[in-house]
């Protein structure tokens, strides 16, 4: 793939494992795969594990699992990736920053 035309994103994701059957690394590739499927290419993935919320909007969701996925992608993918992502349940925030 090009990377001219590409710029690097530092995408973190909270994941909501609630009523998810299988392990969270599997979650964790479906998000990749997700990301590959939009024309991103995955640089690094850095799982942080389960972490409380600081203030609790929802008392039977009080934490979440953080992701962090550093990529390359076209300038429209932030966009694409939070579409595409919009009303996937296990993803319960998704934060996208040009680094």
């Amino acid at each position: 793939m090009k990377t001219e035309n590409m710029n690097k994103y530092r995408v973190s994701f909270i994941l909501d494992s609630r009523k998810y059957q299988d392990s969270i690394d599997s979650l964790v590739e479906k998000v990749k795969q997700t990301m590959t499927s939009l024309g991103g290419v995955v640089k690094k993935t850095e799982n942080l594990g389960s972490k409380p919320f600081a203030r609790i909007t929802d008392k039977s969701f009080p934490e979440g699992i953080y992701l962090v996925v550093e990529c390359e992608a076209a300038p429209a993918f932030p966009t694409a990736l939070k579409e595409k992502l919009r009303l996937e349940k296990h993803v319960y925030r998704v934060f996208v920053e040009n680094i």
